[in-house]
């Protein structure tokens, strides 16, 4: 075979070796080659970003082991096979700083699912209100088996009265809130998902019809709805297009809007805490400094 050298061994220097190795072939004669260390003997992976000097590979993650001979940690890369010390360049608060990291990631997505539940909770709110107002239960009493049927309407001639007001106004209070609570949303997602494309925030947009889904399967559950079921899909699907309209809307001003705000009461110093508002437009970010 070219290119691969031949080693051969003598019988004397076979003599020589100790008698634990006498009784061995030659190609089973102990090398140079690091023995593996013990599970137990094993450190903690590497939990900092530290690049291979031979090919570049982020070593972050690998497991660090404690060299004998050497004395110290090392760590070896999975793509060239070359030994690093793992501890260059790394302090004692550095694992502890990445580990705050993590817990404050996770705060973040936390906080995420938190405002967008809560959001979605108060859009569904508002439709399932507008359905319990304009309705009533059919015959004597009020139960959640009982047949929901439209609530009669006013009489022009009373439109001075409680009941005349309350009819007239509830529904507007309900798309009110829904449109500033739809509007919320949009604007959140828009800086929070600033590092997605405005086609996967489009995906947002799907999120009222869910809701719609969800509240239309509450209400069909809860009451027996035949007489009022096309009523009940129309104002549901009312409420999901106004809620997708704010949400859209949001979306396309609240970057914006955010960048105005931040400018008027953000120092200069500390806008380029926020540059990620501007750089994500395309847009060049405040000087730190005014001229």
């Amino acid at each position: 075979m070219s290119g691969v050298p031949l080693i051969r061994v003598s019988t004397r220097c076979i003599g020589k070796l100790p008698m634990r190795q006498k009784n061995k072939k030659p190609m089973e004669i102990e090398t140079d080659q690091p023995r593996p260390i013990p599970p137990l003997q094993r450190h903690l992976q590497m939990e900092t970003d530290l690049f291979c000097f031979g090919c570049g590979y982020n070593l972050h993650g690998q497991i660090v082991t404690h060299d004998e001979r050497l004395g110290f940690l090392i760590c070896r890369c999975p793509e060239c096979g070359r030994f690093h010390p793992a501890a260059m360049g790394v302090s004692a608060t550095r694992p502890w700083l990445a580990r705050l990291g993590v817990m404050l990631a996770s705060l973040w997505i936390f906080t995420f699912l938190l405002v967008v539940g809560l959001g979605g909770y108060f859009v569904g709110l508002c439709t399932y209100a507008h359905l319990e107002t304009y309705t009533t239960g059919k015959g004597a009493g009020y139960s959640f088996s009982a047949d929901r049927v439209m609530r009669p309407l006013p009489n022009r001639m009373t439109a001075g009265s409680d009941y005349y007001e309350h009819w007239e106004t509830e529904w507007k209070l309900y798309i009110f809130f829904l449109v500033a609570v739809s509007l919320g949303i949009g604007v959140f997602t828009a800086v929070a998902m600033w590092h997605q494309t405005r086609l996967r925030q489009r995906l947002f947009l799907a999120y009222p019809w869910l809701i719609g889904a969800v509240v239309f399967g509450a209400w069909w559950s809860s009451y027996d709805i035949d007489a009022v079921f096309a009523w009940s899909v129309s104002i549901i699907t009312i409420y999901a297009f106004f809620s997708m309209i704010a949400i859209c809307l949001g979306q396309l001003i609240g970057r914006p809007s955010v960048r105005c705000v931040a400018r008027l009461i953000v120092p200069p110093r500390l806008l380029q805490h926020v540059q990620f508002l501007w750089r994500c437009d395309g847009k060049t970010p405040p000087a730190a400094r005014v001229e």
